[in-house]
């Protein structure tokens, strides 16, 4: 009975020394796979790092041009015969706009001008009471 709880014993201990070695190749293979998962995070995290620098730069860029180019004392300036042909290319279309509307300077009808006399208030009211008359009766 002796060697079989010898030989019970033994392969118990084989099994523990098993178990370690898997044991401890199990904690290598996490390790392992950790330190991975911290390296492809810290690149990962300087990769992001690096894509928010230059979309930063590149914004800053696109507010510095389009603040350069709507700057109109810097435009005048850069490109002053450019300027003076639109002011009077403008000033052109203006007169010719105004010339074609002269109606909107005229009084819009006769009723707006007051009575000169007593006679033409007269008339006046009788033209005011007729036209009252009229859509009073087309209703």
């Amino acid at each position: 009975m002796d060697q079989t709880s010898e030989t019970i014993r033994h392969q118990m201990d084989e099994t523990k020394l098993q178990l370690a070695g898997k044991l401890e190749s199990l904690e290598q293979q996490v390790s392992d796979t950790v330190q991975s998962t911290g390296t492809a995070v810290t690149a990962t995290a300087e990769a992001v790092q690096e894509t928010v620098q230059w979309v930063t730069g590149a914004v800053r860029q696109a507010v510095h041009s389009v603040s350069n180019a709507l700057d109109i004392p810097r435009q005048i300036e850069r490109h002053p015969w450019l300027v003076i042909g639109g002011c009077v290319a403008l000033g052109y279309l203006a007169v010719d706009v105004l010339r074609r509307t002269p109606e909107r300077f005229q009084p819009l009808s006769p009723l707006i001008v007051p009575p000169r006399s007593l006679s033409e208030y007269a008339n006046l009211s009788q033209f005011i009471i007729e036209r009252k008359n009229c859509f009073l009766a087309c209703d």
